[in-house]
């Protein structure tokens, strides 16, 4: 249906306008080797993903600040070790079929971009807590400035709605593009992108208008927006100039 649906509308998308959104988040479990295997096979150019740092410092790819929505368990993420959840089934939740995938590292998705032909580029969104004290925050820009100290920077991009790691992480990773998230349209978006040297704006594509679009483009800052699984909306933001959409369903639009 949702094919159909895409046939309905006339616009020539190549795979550098779609991002699988944590992988391909529609058909496989969110954040899991099966979904960004899927994004790839759909023929994503790009796939987005969450890190989360745990009470060890390993870099983990997922989203919620709690195990149960999409794993076993009910912790808190970061009070855990990567001993203590590397075996937890995170596919089950989605189908029978996926029981058994596994918590995804940060750098286990690196090894994954570089050992196969034509792999998707990376966004990758830190996720922190505003009450997160200092220490943890500088501690996730050393630890995820370390593991893309030595990347193509073409090939990544690095993000965040929280500023305090942006501010601590834009100077150990200079070369890497990062873009400022956000839900909504930031009064100082400009400001803000100039000072730390940002390249992009992700923003909530279901609350920008034309003129915000234009604005941010007029300053010759790239826009991504999620999560866009709707074909006439994709259009509608393409037309008025968005570069890229976050996805589930990259298939739909490739």
């Amino acid at each position: 249906m949702q094919s159909d649906e895409m046939m309905d509308v006339d616009m020539t998308i190549s795979p550098s306008m779609i991002c699988g959104h944590r992988g391909a988040a529609e058909r496989f479990p969110e954040n899991t080797s099966a979904a960004f295997n899927g994004a790839h096979e759909m023929g994503a150019g790009w796939v987005e993903t969450d890190i989360q740092m745990l009470a060890d410092g390993e870099l983990v790819l997922f989203h919620d600040e709690k195990l149960g929505r999409t794993s076993e368990g009910e912790a808190i993420l970061s009070t855990l070790t990567w001993p203590e959840v590397r075996h937890l089934d995170m596919g089950s939740w989605k189908a029978p079929k996926f029981t058994g995938e596994t918590l995804v590292r940060m750098s286990d998705l690196l090894a994954w971009q570089q050992s196969l032909a034509d792999t998707p580029n990376i966004i990758w969104e830190m996720k922190l807590s505003l009450d997160d004290p200092d220490t943890r925050v500088k501690e996730a820009a050393r630890r995820v400035a370390e593991l893309l100290s030595d990347v193509s920077p073409n090939r990544h991009v690095l993000t965040s709605f929280h500023r305090r790691f942006i501010k601590e992480v834009r100077h150990l990773v200079p070369e890497i593009p990062m873009a400022l998230a956000s839900v909504e349209f930031p009064d100082d978006w400009w400001t803000f992108c100039e000072q730390y040297e940002l390249q992009a704006l992700h923003l909530d594509g279901t609350l920008l208008d034309e003129s915000q679009v234009k604005r941010v483009k007029d300053a010759g800052l790239a826009l991504r927006c999620y999560t866009i699984n709707d074909p006439k909306l994709a259009e509608r933001l393409f037309d008025w100039g968005v570069d890229m959409i976050f996805t589930d369903s990259p298939d739909i639009f490739i």
